[in-house]
């Protein structure tokens, strides 16, 4: 498990001091602050979608299908599956 090890500093008179927590831990922290959406047009569906995306998870990435496109996987939460974005899609983070 990586840690974020106890440091002390002094900056203009005041000790900062970080307190001892798993990665894991700030990551989830971080996750119930903001909610990451991709929107892009679903061929399968036929019309233009908008699903829970996770920016941090490392079962994502983008690659040049066949046909010379940008697409994008990433793992959908909620099917517990991996789905394809083909581009133009938009990220956006609701708070």
């Amino acid at each position: 498990m990586d840690l974020v090890e106890d440091i002390t500093t002094h900056q203009k008179g005041k000790e900062i001091k970080m307190i001892n927590k798993s990665m894991s831990q700030m990551n989830s922290e971080k996750k119930l602050k903001n909610k990451f959406y991709i929107q892009y047009y679903s061929k399968s569906d036929g019309k233009k979608i908008k699903r829970p995306y996770d920016p941090n998870s490392e079962k994502q990435h983008e690659f040049i299908a066949g046909s010379g496109n940008l697409c994008k996987r990433y793992w959908d939460e909620s099917k517990e599956g991996l789905r394809t974005a083909n581009a133009p899609w938009t990220i956006k983070v609701k708070k």
